[in-house]
């Protein structure tokens, strides 16, 4: 992969529209790495729980082939469709991130809809990433 390379979807993650799944922009001897909004998909099971675990997977996933992982996250964005879930997301959140010494910022959106009527989270990420591969 060269630096401006972008790593291939997830056969489950594949765009529905023109973008990028991952954009890859190289700057110093470290690349920032923008990850669009994840959701479940198509089979996404109903509750927040399995939809969240889902996401941060394919997060995880695109975060290895730009050489990263969640560690290298500076940045993430989550939007719910259920403001309620809130807690429910945020133990998963807290799994994942709690055992780092330096999390990465966050904000969490209330929204109306997502793409699909059945999602209830998406999430998109920005990461820094040592090195060129």
């Amino acid at each position: 992969m060269t630096d401006s390379a972008t790593p291939s979807a997830p056969k489950s993650a594949k765009p529905l529209g023109a973008y990028s799944p991952v954009r890859i922009i190289p700057i110093g001897t470290t690349r920032l790495v923008f990850i669009s909004g994840l959701t479940a998909g198509g089979e996404a099971p109903h509750d927040i729980a399995g939809q969240t675990e889902i996401v941060f997977a394919r997060m995880k996933e695109l975060l290895a082939e730009a050489g990263g992982d969640f560690s290298h996250l500076a940045k993430i964005t989550t939007f719910l469709t259920d403001m309620h879930d809130y807690d429910a997301y945020n133990k998963i959140r807290n799994r994942i991130f709690g055992e780092m010494a330096t999390p990465p910022a966050s904000a969490t959106v209330g929204t109306t809809q997502l793409v699909r009527p059945h999602l209830r989270i998406e999430i998109e990420s920005i990461a820094i990433v040592p090195g060129p591969q």
